[in-house]
């Protein structure tokens, strides 16, 4: 796994600090994590975007000192990029978050709690909205759901009493049995709404720095020695990756086939033939790119099983050591048994010969 700079910046931001508070900030572009963490940290340098371009490509840690109930927390914010960036591949986020929390492991400092973001503006949660929940889940494990806060946003959007039924209606949709936040609350995940203001934040907040902090499913893991790819949440992207793939290996067949009934008609329909040949090309690199990230797992993934033949190997050759070291062992003991007992004979046969003689 790659050890990107902002894993050294990480070790450095961490290594002074004394139990640490690090809550994970996750969620879709446009959900307003930097937003989130900008109002509790004021950092300046968190940048926040106006569209939906990703502006956060690697984790980015804030700190802050957090007050709640008569206590102060030393608050580090974890800013993550989605799996639905819109300059990165889901293989890359994945990398970027499994080097920070592969980082923050071997420093033995536990997550407390990631914040998972949602506009409750959404109608609908749609096919990015669902890869990154279901990549949320793949990351943090049902064990470790209690340290998993499921917050809507924009609730200060919804300032007359249709909105607000409409968002009420919709939040109960995520909630209820089915749907796409039962199961993580069913495994004690927590939910609440955010309304833009700083109070609402800490309140947030407030309920993870009271939980115990975990190493999550990921991170347990890597530290087992799998590889990136051979994790629940590395079998996710590669499943969508082949998804892709097929995706693209259908579309680029029935282009092919466009195209060429295109060139019967070029003449006629010349247009459309420039434009169905551009769609090609730009299939055809996105089935390059994912081809080329499915030949980079299938890689790490033979790599892996190398290595575990050279260590089940090793097991059995040092099995085997131990195995002759007990034969040799046992032979030794028999032979000094029967040199004892040869003793023992010639002994007796002294004390014989004595005793007749006397």
């Amino acid at each position: 796994m790659k050890f990107t700079a902002y894993a050294a910046q990480l070790a450095a931001s961490l290594q002074d600090a004394v139990n640490p508070i690090v809550i994970g900030v996750m969620g879709m572009t446009g959900t307003g994590k930097s937003t989130f963490i900008k109002l509790l940290t004021n950092d300046p340098k968190i940048i926040v975007g106006e569209d939906l371009e990703s502006c956060t490509q690697q984790v980015q840690l804030s700190r802050v000192q957090f007050q709640t109930d008569g206590r102060s927390y030393d608050v580090y914010f974890a800013d993550t990029p989605g799996f639905d960036d819109t300059n990165l591949s889901d293989t890359d986020v994945l990398e970027n978050i499994a080097v920070w929390l592969g980082k923050q492991y071997e420093m033995r400092v536990k997550l407390s709690g990631i914040i998972y973001l949602h506009r409750i503006t959404d109608d609908r949660v749609g096919g990015s909205a669902a890869r990154n929940l279901t990549m949320l889940h793949q990351l943090v494990g049902d064990d470790n759901m209690r340290n998993v806060v499921m917050v809507t946003t924009r609730w200060e959007e919804m300032n007359t009493p249709a909105l607000f039924k409409k968002a009420e209606t919709r939040e109960a949709h995520l909630l209820k049995p089915g749907g796409k936040w039962y199961g993580m609350v069913a495994n004690r995940a927590t939910h609440e709404r955010h309304d833009g203001t700083y109070t609402s934040a800490g309140k947030i907040v407030g309920r993870i720095v009271k939980q115990s902090p975990v190493f999550i499913q990921i991170q347990k893991e890597i530290a087992s020695g799998k590889g990136l790819a051979d994790t629940a949440a590395g079998h996710a992207v590669k499943t969508k990756l082949e998804q892709d793939a097929e995706k693209h290996k259908k579309d680029l067949n029935r282009l092919e086939g466009e195209i060429q009934q295109a060139q019967e008609s070029a003449k006629r329909n010349a247009d459309l033939l420039q434009q169905q040949t551009q769609k090609y090309t730009e299939l055809q690199k996105d089935a390059q790119k994912n081809a080329r990230e499915l030949t980079r797992i299938e890689d790490e993934m033979k790599r892996a099983k190398e290595t575990s033949k050279r260590n089940a190997d090793l097991l059995e050759q040092q099995r085997q050591d131990h195995m002759d070291l007990l034969s040799r062992t046992k032979h030794e003991e028999e032979e000094k048994r029967k040199l004892l007992q040869a003793d023992n004979r010639r002994l007796q046969e002294k004390v014989d010969d004595l005793e007749r003689g006397c």
